[in-house]
């Protein structure tokens, strides 16, 4: 048995009734979504005459259901992840989490479990409908290098748009179940598997164009705004100019508002690219 307002499972204490909820807030919100639901007096009665409106089971014709009946009957996996993705634009990784969704939607927690199994399986799906969205083309046309560049600069744009994601998938030989995300690594292998390299070297031709790219996304997903950045770099002073002095540092005591910006997020990911695709260029020279 489960509760009715959001529900967790129930269970029966001893003889009687059993019970309907599985505490006195579930209760309480119930009670309250019940008697809005109905024409009640000034003095608390309803129109049949009870101190309490009739119960959501015999609801008479023409009485809309519930806000949490309406959203539950609605309830997708689809929807869940846009709720997912919703929270995590808008508060961050850290705030993530299965009750979160089902505050935003407006159901109770369990209801979720029919559709998505667990948090990690809701990870899973954030990835894919995220990757989903910017997929690569079916077939590279403009030679190895423009097709790894291209698809480093299409994932690039995805944390870009949603930076914590990074978090998730950057720096992990675990990375989520996701055929949309597998599709970037299968496609760069792609692009130089007419190359004269082994296997694992595809793979690792692959691997390091992501890691270029999301070593960058997870400076994105921590960076702060330019003008926090500059009042942080003015805080410290001091105590910069104390390092600098405490040992010979020629070249990085000269670091300055132009050197700051060279090693913002966008610009870092330009030069990882860079060097990247140079080196992967020197490699398959060598397999030629």
């Amino acid at each position: 048995m489960r509760c009715e307002e959001c529900g967790k499972p129930v269970h029966a204490k001893g003889r009687g009734r059993p019970p309907r909820y599985c505490s006195p807030a579930c209760r309480s919100r119930a009670y309250r979504a019940r008697r809005d639901a109905h024409a009640v007096d000034g003095n608390g009665v309803g129109q049949d005459g009870s101190l309490e409106p009739p119960a959501p089971t015999r609801r008479t014709a023409g009485v809309a259901p519930r806000r949490g009946e309406a959203a539950e009957s609605s309830l997708t996996a689809e929807s869940i992840v846009e709720a997912a993705i919703r929270i995590a634009d808008r508060e961050g990784l850290e705030a993530l989490s299965m009750r979160r969704t089902a505050a935003e939607l407006g159901v109770g927690v369990m209801s979720q479990y029919r559709h998505v199994p667990d948090k990690d399986a809701l990870i899973d799906l954030v990835v894919e409908t995220l990757f989903a969205a910017h997929p690569l083309p079916a077939h590279g046309t403009d030679g190895w290098r423009a097709d790894l560049e291209l698809s480093a600069r299409r994932e690039w744009e995805i944390y870009r748009a949603h930076p914590w994601l990074a978090l998730i998938v950057a720096g992990t030989t675990r990375p989520p179940l996701a055929a949309s995300m597998m599709a970037y690594t299968d496609w760069r292998m792609r692009a130089v598997a007419d190359r004269g390299l082994a296997f694992p070297e595809m793979l690792q031709v692959a691997v390091a164009v992501s890691a270029a790219v999301q070593g960058s996304a997870l400076t994105l997903a921590r960076a702060t705004s330019a003008a926090e950045d500059e009042a942080w770099l003015a805080s410290r002073q001091s105590a910069i100019t104390a390092v600098f002095a405490s040992r010979d540092l020629p070249l990085i005591s000269q670091f300055g508002a132009a050197e700051f910006q060279a090693v913002t997020p966008q610009n870092m990911f330009e030069f990882m690219l860079r060097c990247t695709l140079d080196g992967i260029k020197v490699t398959l020279a060598d397999r030629a």
